[in-house]
């Protein structure tokens, strides 16, 4: 794809940092709570890590075979296999250093999760059309939910999903899963829950299609952040019955993780101009800057709109260069420009909340253009 969406590399970036950081707190005995996975129902930031860099497997995998049309087929296939193999090896590798105990090993994890959905979301795109991963991943995530929710456990009955014991994913884990198991009768990248994380790589299928389709980017831009909204409130839907949960990746959870990444990467205000007709520039809580977005984004009128376009970090090019200093508290009214302390080109008049002046397409607040 040679005009790349800068919002995917960026989306991939900042989900291998904050997996690195989630994973090597420091000390485990005191981690910050945000840093924490919820214990069972519920969202910290740290359950939005996961899917994220799942979601952008499966993006990578479509941009990645698309770039090598006319590879024999048999081959490719071979390639993804091995690749998912060798992945599944770091795994358990990772799990036996240094000790290398092979009478407890843990055959499931997150890298062998990566590696069951790098290798079933590569077969899919591989064998099913485009056209039938929305209707896989719908019905996959359905049937799972009825699973769940309606399937009499074996010995048990009802389940009973305010409780991790009492799920078909907990009895499947405990009496078909070898190994050690993380929480010692399941394990949070457990069999059953594996299916639906496959479904957030097959979003990611859906997401990388779109964007190597021949429509321009704001048709693209808009079919992501559309289908990403309807995921969030299908998720919702699921969640009054299905609670949003990590360990079980629930199908709301999938839905609700899968629709944000969607909208994540049409967070790209470099392609901004070319989905609206105007854009409102925000800071601390009052709209700064208004204009056609053509004028905002070729000639921005407040320092902060030109620090912000500066910051937008590139593939090519001189470095970005960031906003120094912290936002102004909003707890009481500021009764001078709130960009003062962070603004380079202050003026005495700063001191006072500056009115809207008239530009060319709508408006600015700074007192630079008072008499323009």
């Amino acid at each position: 794809m040679k005009d790349r969406l800068l919002s995917i590399d960026v989306l991939r970036g900042m989900t291998l940092i904050f997996m690195i950081i989630v994973n090597q707190p420091g000390s485990w005995d005191n981690v910050f709570a945000p840093l924490l996975h919820a214990d069972w129902n519920g969202l910290t930031p740290t359950d939005y890590i996961f899917p994220n860099f799942l979601f952008i497997v499966g993006v990578s995998i479509v941009l990645s075979l698309n770039n090598k049309k006319g590879l024999d087929r048999n081959k490719t296939i071979r390639k993804i296999m091995w690749r998912a193999f060798k992945i599944y090896l770091v795994g358990l590798f990772l799990w036996i250093f240094p000790s290398f105990d092979f009478d407890n090993i843990r055959w499931t994890g997150v890298l062998q999760r990566i590696s069951f959905v790098f290798l079933f979301c590569g077969m899919i795109y591989m064998f099913i059309d485009k056209k039938y991963f929305m209707y896989l991943s719908v019905i996959t995530l359905i049937l799972y939910w009825f699973i769940m929710l309606y399937l009499p456990i074996p010995g048990i009955g009802q389940p009973d999903l305010s409780v991790p014991e009492l799920n078909m994913a907990h009895y499947i884990d405990k009496n078909y899963l070898p190994g050690v198991m993380w929480q010692g009768t399941w394990d949070p990248e457990g069999i059953l829950t594996t299916i639906p994380s496959i479904i957030t790589g097959v979003f990611g299928l859906i997401a990388g299609t779109i964007l190597i389709s021949n429509s321009d980017i704001k048709d693209k831009l808009l079919n992501l952040f559309y289908i990403g909204l309807i995921l969030v409130f299908v998720g919702d839907f699921f969640s009054w019955s299905f609670p949003v949960n990590k360990n079980l990746w629930s199908t709301s959870y999938t839905f609700l993780m899968g629709g944000m990444s969607f909208m994540l990467i049409t967070h790209d205000l470099a392609v901004l101009s070319e989905i609206a007709n105007k854009i409102g520039i925000m800071y601390g809580g009052q709209m700064v800057e208004f204009g056609s977005s053509e004028e905002i984004y070729n000639n921005p009128k407040h320092p902060y709109t030109q620090g912000l376009l500066k910051s937008i970090p590139t593939l090519r090019g001189d470095p970005p260069k960031y906003i120094k200093g912290i936002p102004p508290s909003l707890l009481d009214a500021p009764t001078e420009c709130r960009f003062i302390d962070r603004c380079p080109l202050v003026i005495e008049k700063c001191h006072k909340l500056p009115p809207k002046f008239k530009t060319d397409t709508g408006y600015v607040r700074c007192w630079l253009y008072e008499d323009k």
